[in-house]
């Protein structure tokens, strides 16, 4: 193997593991299970987003920004395609995106949340950052 590939490979593995703490789960809207998502019952930041609204593409890159700081904070970044889908549904969701908590008994902590300092204020409050 050339050392360009191998140096590349090596780049591309270190991205990855960088952010294996963020899934995208893209399952056109059906119903959540958090739980077969979260390692080891730790915490989870379940974020609820659509493509097409410029908000949400905004709030899923401030998070992917922000979870470089946590590595071992399970992020799912779900998409609902649309308020009338199963997953919108299960967190009694008003307005698209919202950000949903999950704590290591897998209850969901508070109501939805809508920005990235909400959601370090909420994490750390409840003891759920390390």
């Amino acid at each position: 193997m050339n050392k360009t590939l191998m140096v590349a490979l090596m780049l591309m593995t270190a991205a990855a593991w960088s952010q294996a703490g963020v899934e995208r789960i893209t399952e056109g809207g059906v119903w959540l299970d958090v739980e077969a998502h979260r390692p080891d019952n730790e915490p989870a930041v379940v974020v609820l987003h659509v493509p097409w609204q410029q908000d949400s593409v905004n709030l899923v890159q401030e998070i992917e920004d922000w979870a470089s700081n946590y590595p071992d904070l399970t992020i799912l970044l779900v998409d609902c395609v649309d308020p009338r889908t199963q997953v919108y549904r299960q967190f009694n969701l008003r307005e698209i995106p919202a950000i949903i908590i999950v704590d290591r008994r897998g209850e969901q902590v508070g109501g939805p949340l809508t920005t990235v300092s909400d959601l370090e204020q909420t994490l750390s409050d409840n003891g759920l950052l390390r």
